[in-house]
């Protein structure tokens, strides 16, 4: 199987302010928004080919959490967005901030696998014994 060389571009979380006025002209209002920005920037997704994400989710055994993908699986096309989401539930009498801490396996997938918004990207504060929901747009 042949697979087409593609450009890619890196979205950014902000406005780079060392561009070039032609590729602030050319990408224009959206690089203020990187969802926007990465819609903008996506490629017509490749419907001749099917990838199956798993999403395995793991709790350090001391933390007082419950985690996991709201779905196990999805069958992707690549070049198009996804979004999933996750659940998560402090199981202590106590506010708790927490990170998530992200891989992607076999570490040679990861280069085509580009995040968009995670919320792995920032702590998370988890109230009291509630359940939250926090999400993952991916390209």
């Amino acid at each position: 199987m042949t697979f087409t060389n593609k450009a890619a571009i890196e979205i950014k979380d902000r406005k780079p302010e060392d561009w070039s006025p032609l590729l602030e002209e050319a990408w224009g209002e959206v690089m203020a928004d990187p969802a926007r920005w990465a819609v903008a920037a996506e490629e017509a997704p490749d419907l001749s080919r099917e990838i199956r994400v798993e999403f395995v989710t793991t709790v350090n055994s001391y933390a007082p959490f419950e985690f996991g993908a709201d779905l196990d699986s999805m069958t992707v096309h690549p070049g198009k967005m996804y979004f999933a989401t996750f659940t998560a539930k402090n199981m202590t009498e106590d506010d708790k901030i927490a990170q998530a801490v992200p891989s992607v396996a076999p570490v040679a997938a990861a280069e085509h696998f580009v995040k968009i918004e995670c919320f792995c990207f920032n702590s998370q504060e988890f109230l009291q014994n509630p359940h939250g929901s926090t999400c993952l747009l991916w390209l």
